[in-house]
């Protein structure tokens, strides 16, 4: 009992003495304390203007299952720009006043389970172990949305969108990806072709049934007996017509592996945050330091 009070006294003497030798310091070096923060507010305001930075965002489609091959060349070109590997800048048309590129996918859930059913099964499958909103934002699931958004972060607004088209020109360069661009494009055009030429056939078997009066050309393509064979052939020409409508808006999307849809260059910086991180960073290094010095010089 006694060693318990003995100890809770020695406490409060320290924690009292700690008190009363801040309060002092704090006294002693109230002058010091008030000027250097004035200096630290000083110079956060005079960075400001140094550290604006300016973005540029392209909202754009990977084709042809070019998704992971557009994330490792992003992260190459980060590398070469951390590097300063200017030959191989320069030899691809990327801009020096580049100093990041970000990319990430946009959250289109609803898109993505739309576009086919071995979507909405994959996605079924992901969730089945976990909520739904954290399987949208999973890595598995994100990059495979239609649309992503790139980020290219430059010191000054100097990018124009010839610069931007030089690095789309880098990333739309590889020959695997190419060859595949051009065989699907022939083969939907292909396609495209061939479900006109049926819905052609298909009109002139309702044309002809409509007039009950069958062209013996007709008879050898087409003999329709009821009315649930019209039925079918009504809904296999909606399907057809769906069908080229796709492949039409898919062929506007995939001219490009890497296909840009909208852009918006040189984007300030918010200035105002910068400058609450500036007012804090440098008063309170600056103060830090000088805490330290002190210490270290009253030993």
């Amino acid at each position: 009992m006694i060693d318990s009070q003995t100890n809770e006294i020695e406490i409060n003497k320290f924690v009292s003495k700690t008190i009363n030798s801040l309060k002092f310091f704090l006294q002693k070096n109230l002058f010091y304390i008030i000027f250097i923060t004035i200096i630290g507010v000083v110079i956060a305001y005079l960075f400001v203007p140094y550290s604006t930075s300016y973005k540029s965002k392209v909202i754009i489609s990977p084709n042809y299952g070019s998704v992971d091959y557009l994330y490792d060349e992003i992260e190459l070109i980060n590398s070469k720009i951390n590097e300063v590997d200017l030959k191989f800048l320069e030899k691809n048309g990327i801009s020096s006043s580049i100093s990041e590129i970000e990319i990430k996918p946009i959250n289109s859930i609803y898109q993505f389970v739309e576009e086919n059913e071995s979507n909405f099964n994959l996605l079924k499958l992901f969730a089945e172990d976990g909520d739904i909103n954290k399987v949208s934002i999973d890595e598995k699931t994100s990059k495979n949305y239609k649309t992503h958004e790139i980020t290219i972060n430059s010191a000054k607004n100097l990018l124009n969108t010839h610069d931007i088209n030089k690095l789309f020109n880098y990333l739309n360069n590889n020959k695997y990806y190419n060859d595949l661009r051009l065989l699907s494009i022939k083969n939907d055009r292909d396609r495209l072709l061939a479900n006109k030429k049926t819905i052609n056939l298909i009109d002139q078997v309702f044309s002809k049934s409509n007039n009950s009066n069958l062209s013996s050309d007709t008879k050898n393509l087409v003999y329709v007996n009821d009315n649930n064979q019209l039925n079918d052939l009504l809904k296999t020409k909606q399907d057809l017509i769906e069908d080229n409508e796709k492949i039409i808006k898919n062929e506007l999307l995939s001219t490009d592996i890497i296909k840009q849809i909208s852009k918006s260059l040189n984007v300030k910086s918010d200035s105002e945050s910068n400058l609450k991180f500036y007012l804090i960073l440098f008063p309170t290094t600056l103060l830090a330091i000088f805490f330290i010095l002190r210490f270290i010089f009253k030993k």
